[in-house]
Parts: structure tokens; sequence; C-alpha cells
């Protein structure tokens, strides 16, 4: 009796593991399951800072993510499908005026602003980071950027020239 219940018990947890394998994502967001990295660079330099947006067919404003100080950036939890894509660096600019929040100099509530495209590890904006591109690329309908983001991990480089 002892020995049929403990067979019992192992098929009833084997049985529970293959349904949880089979019906569980393998990782990742169901809804936005590609994730993209790459390198940006403008007439072969990397482009040190500002931000990558992947514009998804019939969205209104592009989902954006930083550009770290080597030219890299990591876009994950995106749709699959197609995707205009634009690059600015203006927020990094040294000429344009930066604004000035209260609060000892943390930056605007939400990190949301120009100091959140810095790259990693840097505080203030920086010639060093500062490379101009042409205006064209912010815009998704000029830019002439575009992919088919498929689900899972994928690298996607984008070079841009004048």
């Amino acid at each position: 009796m002892g020995n049929l219940l403990v067979r019992a018990v192992r098929a009833v947890v084997t049985l529970t593991l293959a349904c949880c394998i089979v019906s569980c994502d393998s990782g990742g967001n169901k809804q936005f399951p590609a994730k993209v990295t790459g390198k940006i660079t403008y007439n072969g330099n990397a482009v040190k800072g500002g931000t990558v947006g992947f514009l998804p067919a019939g969205a209104t404003a592009p989902l954006k993510f930083s550009i770290a100080a080597d030219g890299s950036y990591n876009a994950p939890d995106l749709p699959e499908g197609p995707v205009s894509i634009t690059v600015e660096t203006e927020s990094v600019s040294p000429e344009k005026k930066q604004r000035t929040y209260g609060g000892k100099g943390k930056g605007p509530p939400g990190g949301q602003g120009p100091s959140s495209y810095l790259p990693a590890g840097a505080t203030t904006v920086s010639p060093d980071f500062y490379v101009k591109i042409p205006e064209k690329y912010a815009d998704p309908a000029k830019s002439g950027l575009s992919t088919t983001l498929k689900k899972g991990t994928q690298t996607f480089d984008i070079k841009l020239t004048d």
C-alpha cells in the first residue's frame, strides 16, 4: 500500500510539473516579448548619448531607451512586429538649456527629462557625450530606420550617416 501511494504521489508531481512547463512562458513579457540590443554609430563613430526610440505600428509615440557612452543600447519589453526607429542626441547637447529642479540637484521628478538620457554614471551634460546627428533621425516618418521585431533577444546595430 505504501509503495502504491509513493508511485501515485510521484505521478501527480510529474504531471503537475509537465503541465507547468507546457503552459508557462519561458520568460519575458508575453505582451511585449521582444528584446533588442545593439550599437549606434554616426559616420563610423559611437553615438555617446541620447535616446533610441521604437515606434510600433499603430502607436502614437516611440518607446525610448537611453544610449550608453559606448553607443550601445538595451531595449527590453518591445512588441513583436514592424517598428520605425528614431535616434536623437539633442537631449544631451551642452548647448540645450537644461531645466533646473529643486531638491539639491537630484534632477526632475521620476527621473524623466534630459538627465535620464545620460550614459550610466554621468550626472551632468558633458560635451563628451554629445554627437550632433541630422535631425531627420529623430522623426519616425523621416528617419528611414525600421525593422521587424521577433519574440526573444535580437541584435540590431544602427549605422547613421549624413
